[in-house]
């Protein structure tokens, strides 16, 4: 810094008139290296400052080893930029400029009302229907490594060829069709390739075995397809109708309870008498 601006000087030197010119200077000085950079006069005094962070805000508040008065002038040196906070003699100054200029602080880092803060999280929800914006988040979901407010700060050419970059690298590299957007012919074929898989795995894998405790009947058909009372009596007919037929099925009937000797247990009991026929 210039040693015009006495950011090094003693405090016991008397320093030099500084101009408009002077103020403004450092002040987009102090905006390139910190992001909210503020400046206001209380009584004959100009203050440079940034804002004041959470963090800082919750752990001065929090340390009880501090008065009040204390708290204040902290909150006014860890955030002053000008004066140099390590010389300024805050004690040498009219009781009251530590506390109007730790207001000014709290008021511009958002730390002085839940209202204010609501309302200026709502004004950045607003901009959210800036197209601009919209493309803002697009690429810096692609390239994470790049600040959102350097993306801001880009013209037009630039931000427009990121954004192809970044439109490329998510639909075909995360996956993620674009609202408003047909999908890639990489992202297309992929889905195809994927669902092609899964019904190949589907056609070979073998087919579910029977439930254990499916009815049978004693020749292995499915109880829905026993004799009724009803059935019976249409197979009586149809054995009248055809004789043939009848001898036939009484030699398979035969052939089927000679077959059952290796068995230990036989139930001889007619089917029509079992119980739960």
């Amino acid at each position: 810094m210039a040693e015009k601006y006495s950011l090094t000087r003693a405090v016991t030197e008397p320093e030099p008139e500084l101009t408009v010119h002077d103020y403004t200077k450092m002040f987009v000085e102090f905006s390139a290296k910190y992001r909210n950079v503020f400046m206001v006069k209380i009584k004959d005094d100009v203050f440079i400052y940034r804002a004041l962070g959470r963090a800082e805000y919750r752990e001065i508040l929090e340390d009880r080893r501090f008065s009040d008065l204390k708290k204040e002038e902290l909150i006014c040196t860890q955030c002053l930029l000008y004066p140099n906070p390590d010389t300024y003699d805050w004690d040498d100054k009219e009781a009251g400029i530590p506390t109007e200029l730790m207001k000014a602080i709290l008021t511009d880092s958002y730390l002085d009302s839940n209202d204010r803060r609501r309302m200026l999280h709502e004004y950045y929800r607003a901009e959210m229907f800036d197209i601009d914006n919209k493309i803002t988040c697009l690429i810096s979901e692609a390239f994470p490594n790049i600040d959102i407010e350097e993306i801001e700060a880009w013209d037009v050419e630039k931000t427009t060829k990121y954004l192809s970059r970044a439109e490329w690298i998510i639909q075909n590299l995360h996956h993620v069709n674009l609202e408003g957007g047909a999908p890639s012919d990489d992202y297309r074929r992929r889905n195809d390739m994927e669902l092609e898989r899964h019904q190949q795995k589907d056609a070979k894998k073998p087919r579910q075995k029977q439930k254990k405790n499916a009815e049978k009947t004693i020749r292995g058909g499915e109880r829905k397809d026993k004799l009724t009372p009803d059935k019976l009596r249409e197979r009586e007919e149809f054995f009248k109708k055809y004789p043939e037929f009848a001898a036939a099925a009484m030699k398979g009937t035969v052939d089927d309870v000679s077959n059952m000797d290796d068995q230990e247990t036989v139930d001889t009991t007619p089917p029509a008498l079992r119980v739960g026929w």
